[in-house]
């Protein structure tokens, strides 16, 4: 069973969440991040590249990336579970360990 914080974005000194009940709710995405791509690493452009968010898939990254108007792409590194949100044009780069996607502006 997956934790109760699937969106935890790591700033300044403190962690702030998004917590979700996986009992009563789906982690949904709308429509401007819907995009997944596997082989793939958008890399470069990070929001915070010092202090990756910690999630539990590639779909709840794309779901972190659009809380933030100016995330523009995202990466999921599987094996660790860090999520690089995007505001800064990326390079796309082969890399069969990762998921990526871009986002439709806000």
């Amino acid at each position: 069973m997956a934790s109760a914080c699937d969106i935890c974005l790591k700033t300044t000194g403190f962690m702030r969440y998004r917590t979700v009940d996986y009992e009563a709710t789906t982690l949904s995405i709308s429509s401007r991040c819907t995009e997944i791509v596997a082989g793939e690493d958008n890399y470069g452009g990070d929001m915070d590249a010092a202090h990756p968010a910690q999630v539990h898939s590639p779909a709840a990254c794309a779901a972190l990336c659009e809380l933030y108007p100016d995330c523009i792409a995202w990466t999921f590194y599987a094996e660790s579970g860090s999520c690089w949100p995007k505001n800064g044009i990326p390079i796309l780069k082969t890399s069969s360990d990762h998921y990526t996607g871009r986002c439709k502006s806000a």
